[in-house]
């Protein structure tokens, strides 16, 4: 069954954030837990070059047939994958996405970080109240910056900045 009707705490927060940081020049998205597509979809609309990946084919398949049900100019690459053991191509992403479980959140950004392009944002959701303070945990130790953090319910959206290097003189 796929995840992902928008009506989820979780996935409107994520939702809003997407459309928020989609405004100007059409750039690299990366939904990880694509479930429904419906943020890779939305990210799409915006005219934004998409890559969604998902560990259930059945998550993929629902995706594929949302997005022939809703006319995007937006190209999307749907690829199911294991976020833990997937890499991404050389080209780094402006705007990722990842509506996860919080533990596996933990153990992806590492690499989440090094698919992001220095400036670029991530929306982090799948993330219980209770949960926050080891996510925020991980979020400092990998020197990622946290610009905002929305609450909606029991669940938590944090929306995190990679830091551009300081310039060498």
């Amino acid at each position: 069954m796929a995840f992902g009707s928008g009506d989820h705490a979780t996935t409107g927060m994520c939702l809003r954030q997407i459309l928020k940081r989609s405004k100007g020049d059409a750039r690299r998205f990366l939904d990880l837990g694509t479930g429904s597509g419906i943020l890779a979809l939305a990210a799409a609309m915006q005219g934004h070059e998409v890559v969604a990946i998902d560990f259930d084919p059945e998550s993929i398949r629902t995706a594929r047939d949302n997005q022939r049900m809703n006319p995007i100019s937006g190209k999307i690459r749907w690829t199911r994958a294991d976020v833990k053991t997937w890499e991404a191509a050389a080209k780094p992403f402006d705007l990722i996405s990842a509506n996860l479980f919080s533990d596996l959140l933990q153990e992806v950004l590492p690499k989440m970080k090094r698919w992001l392009k220095p400036g670029g944002e991530m929306v982090l959701s799948g993330v219980l109240k209770t949960q926050l303070g080891d996510v925020l945990r991980t979020i400092r130790k990998l020197d990622l910056k946290v610009l905002q953090v929305l609450k909606k319910g029991k669940w938590v959206c944090l929306v995190v900045f990679k830091k551009k290097p300081d310039r060498q003189l």
